[in-house]
């Protein structure tokens, strides 16, 4: 019982304590409440008369109490403090928002677009004005003709740069030639060519163009005929391999010049057939193609299509095995096509 009378005492005595140094230490601000009272206003304690701000003369500090020494120091920093930030409020700017350029992208043109982010669609016809050439001991060409022959192209290409592309050309052209006889023997030389290539192919983009490299399958055929009589085929299928460039050489938003080349060769396995001999009227062969072209080509951008026309000069050499030597092909090629 004592214990529970003595612990009562205790804390009443501490809160009696407590509220006798608060309302000391509450007057003694309030005594110097002028100093700060544009950052605070404390209300009057109950009971204590009121106490107003001093007057001050103009142009001089707050009015601080000689014995409140530690109080003043402390006023007249929160004063000083308050006199900065009132008289300098537009030098409180937050920092300026930079934001950092992205890095441009490289510009490809023509090659490197946005019509190049998703597959591509390809196609296109060439008009092909080849004169042929024969290397052969047994007759010669007097009046040597030029052929037109069509080859037609059609392609997919995807956004990594790998694709896929076909091609057909066929050419029909007579030339008048004389057998080496005597006396020399006219007669009117028919050849028939053609060819038929499944490309498989990687092009990669540069700043100025782009190149590749690819191989493919390819089948071909040499048909002679004399005086529309006798005839002679020579046909295979083997594997090609070829490679490509483009380097622009001008180009604005929708206009496009560049330089083309191309080259390709090809090793074919067929057989030969004579129809103007019964000892030996079929055998074995093997063809080998070589094809080079340099072209200029203009490309016309139309949204994401793009509209091309091209011209170049063409040379191919066809070796064979039974008739002759080497038949040749030289001229121009002017091609048309679009990608979409």
């Amino acid at each position: 019982m004592r214990f529970k009378i003595l612990s009562v005492w205790c804390v009443v005595a501490g809160h009696m304590l407590a509220a006798n140094c608060c309302l000391g230490q509450y007057s003694e601000i309030t005594a110097v409440q002028p100093a700060y009272a544009g950052l605070v206003s404390l209300p009057e304690p109950a009971g204590q008369p009121a106490t107003g701000p001093a007057t001050e003369p103009a142009g001089v500090g707050p009015v601080i109490p000689p014995d409140q020494g530690e109080y003043a120091a402390l006023i007249q920093r929160l004063a000083a403090l308050e006199a900065m930030v009132a008289t300098q409020p537009s030098k409180v700017q937050p920092a300026a928002y930079q934001a950092i350029p992205a890095t441009p992208p490289v510009d490809c043109g023509a090659f490197c677009d946005d019509s190049l982010a998703v597959s591509t669609w390809y196609a296109g016809i060439d008009l092909t004005v080849l004169q042929p050439s024969y290397s052969s001991a047994v007759f010669g060409i007097y009046d040597e003709e030029t052929g037109v022959g069509p080859r037609l192209h059609l392609g997919r290409e995807n956004f990594r740069g790998f694709g896929w592309r076909t091609r057909f050309w066929w050419l029909d052209v007579d030339s008048d030639a004389l057998i080496d006889d005597t006396p020399p023997i006219p007669f009117t030389l028919n050849l028939q060519a053609s060819r038929f290539d499944v490309d498989f192919y990687r092009r990669f983009v540069t700043r100025s163009g782009s190149f590749l490299f690819g191989s493919g399958i390819t089948g071909a055929g040499l048909r002679f005929k004399f005086d529309d009589v006798l005839a002679v085929t020579e046909e295979g299928g083997g594997v090609s391999v070829f490679a490509e460039g483009a380097h622009r050489f001008y180009e604005s938003k929708n206009v496009t010049w560049a330089l083309l080349s191309r080259g390709r060769w090809s090793y074919l396995i067929g057989e030969w057939e004579d129809a103007s001999t019964t000892s030996f009227p079929s055998g074995d062969t093997n063809m080998k193609i070589a094809e080079a072209e340099l072209a200029v080509q203009y490309t016309r951008k139309f949204g994401d299509r793009h509209f091309f026309g091209t011209y170049g000069i063409e040379a191919q050499v066809w070796d064979s095995t039974y008739f002759w030597e080497s038949t040749g092909f030289l001229g121009s090629t002017i091609r048309l096509g679009m990608t979409w």
